[in-house]
C-alpha cells in the first residue's frame, strides 16, 4: 500500500475530527475520533481508528524516540477518507451514535473514578486496577490470553486497567473466554512474557514503557501487533 506523510496523515485525522465535532457541537476537550470508534460496527475498523489516535497522539506529544521521519501507511489515509465520505453524508445518524457513545464513556469514566477511590463494589473491586504500582511493585510479569476473540489493544498507563474480567495468580494476569473490543492498561516496567493460546482476532501491543521480553503464540489464528517490534 505504501506511505504517507505524517503531515498528510494529520490532516485528514483532523478533517474528521473537526467534523464529527461540528455535528455533535463538542468543544477542543475531547478527541472525537476516539468517540466515534465506538459507534462502529467493524472491529478491525475500530482497531485501526484506535492505532491512529493514538498515533495522532504520539506526533503531537513528539514522543518518538527518534529524529527520522515518521511513516505512515497509507491505507490509514484511505479509512479515514472513508468515513469522512461517510459522516459528510450521514450526519444525522452519526449525530445520534455519536451521542449514545458519549454518555456511554461518561458513564465508564465515572466508574473509573470510583474505582480508583475504592467505592466501587464488583468483583474487581479489589484488584490491582485501583493501585499505582511502581515498577518495581507490579503485581504480575506475565500476561495470558486463552480461549478468547475480538480486538484487544494492550497501551501504556500509569495503573492498571482492564476492560475484560481477568484474574492475577502466581504473577501471571490471566485474561480467559472473553470476547469483543476493549483495551488493558498495563503501567511501565519489564515484563516477562506474552502469551496467547487458543484465541483469534486482532491483539495489538501498543506500549513503549511497558515492554515484554518474550511473546508466545499456540493454536492463534489472529493477528499480534507489537509496536516495538514493528
Amino acid at each position: 500500500m505504501g506511505h504517507v506523510s505524517a503531515q498528510e496523515f494529520l490532516n485528514k485525522y483532523n478533517i474528521l475530527d473537526a467534523y464529527l465535532r461540528d455535528i455533535v457541537g463538542a468543544d477542543e476537550s475531547k478527541g472525537m475520533v476516539s468517540l466515534y470508534k465506538d459507534t462502529l460496527d467493524d472491529p478491525e475498523e475500530q482497531m485501526q481508528l484506535r492505532t491512529m489516535n493514538k498515533l495522532r497522539n504520539e506526533i503531537a506529544h513528539g514522543v518518538f524516540p527518534s529524529n527520522e521521519p515518521i511513516k505512515v501507511d497509507k491505507s490509514f489515509v484511505s479509512l479515514l477518507d472513508k468515513h469522512i465520505r461517510y459522516v459528510r453524508t450521514h450526519q444525522k445518524e452519526v449525530k445520534k451514535k455519536m451521542l449514545v457513545a458519549i454518555s456511554n464513556r461518561r458513564k465508564k469514566d465515572e466508574q473509573r473514578n470510583k474505582a480508583f477511590h475504592g467505592n466501587e463494589t464488583n468483583e474487581f473491586a479489589n484488584s490491582s486496577r485501583v493501585e499505582k504500582p511502581s515498577v518495581s511493585r507490579l503485581r504480575f510479569i506475565n500476561v495470558d490470553i486463552s480461549n478468547c476473540s475480538g480486538v484487544y489493544s494492550f497501551e501504556d498507563g500509569d495503573s492498571f486497567y482492564s476492560e475484560f474480567p481477568y484474574s492475577i495468580k502466581n504473577g501471571t494476569l490471566y485474561i480467559e473466554n472473553c470476547s469483543g473490543v476493549g483495551k488493558v492498561v498495563l503501567p511501565p516496567g519489564r515484563y516477562n512474557v506474552f502469551h496467547v493460546e487458543n484465541a483469534s482476532g486482532s491483539i495489538m501491543v501498543m506500549t513503549h514503557k511497558a515492554t515484554f521480553n518474550e511473546y508466545q503464540k499456540h493454536n492463534f489464528s489472529g493477528i499480534l501487533h507489537v509496536a516495538d517490534k514493528a
